[in-house]
């Protein structure tokens, strides 16, 4: 079973919103990794976080530079992209992981081609259109003692042949607790769901 968090959010303005909001949880050497199609709203997510984290500075799109950094009140942030980079030693080569050993945190969009180069991330966040003018926003805690590629099954999964429900109250997830008070003060509404492989 995996628990995760879920949101449909509706346009730009929206998904700047809920990155603002989910900036409220990031801490130092966090790694959040984006998954979803092109246009899907990666980087407005990243720029409402980095709004919020880095207040004046505007993130914007690393798709040809591959990595921004902004400097924030408590610590920087890394905002890259690794959607045009065909090999490992690219990746390595942005030095991602040792910045974060340094305390900032890291959005990297197109993550998933990371592989196990960045170990396991704090935060996997999935976009897929959930209708015309709405995405479906996924917001994954993957457990820190797996094998790197067991959070991207996880996500594989979310999307995929699973049963996906509500978690009641009882069961309401601890891990989950921090980020949706965020979304609630912001008056952002979070589903906490749950996936079991069918």
């Amino acid at each position: 079973m995996t628990v995760f968090l879920e949101a449909e959010i509706t346009g730009e303005t929206e998904t700047k919103a809920f990155g603002g909001a989910f900036a409220e949880c990031v801490k130092p050497k966090d790694l959040i990794l984006l998954v979803g199609d092109l246009g899907a709203g990666k980087t407005t997510f990243v720029s409402g976080a980095v709004s919020r984290l880095c207040p004046g500075e505007e993130a914007t799109s690393p798709t040809f530079t591959l990595v921004h950094r902004y400097r924030g009140l408590n610590f920087d942030v890394l905002h890259a992209d690794l959607w045009r980079l065909d090999n490992e030693k690219e990746i390595t080569d942005l030095s991602i992981w040792e910045e974060l050993e340094e305390g900032a945190a890291a959005f990297v969009e197109w993550g998933d081609k990371a592989g196990e180069l960045l170990g396991v991330p704090d935060y996997l966040i999935s976009f897929g259109e959930q209708k015309p003018g709405s995405r479906l926003v996924r917001i994954f805690f993957p457990d820190q003692g797996k094998d790197p590629n067991e959070a991207f099954f996880l996500y594989g999964s979310a999307t995929a042949e699973v049963d996906i429900s509500d978690v009641s109250a009882e069961e309401n997830s601890g891990i989950t607790r921090p980020l949706k008070a965020a979304f609630c003060k912001n008056g952002i509404s979070v589903k906490e769901r749950r996936t079991q492989t069918v």
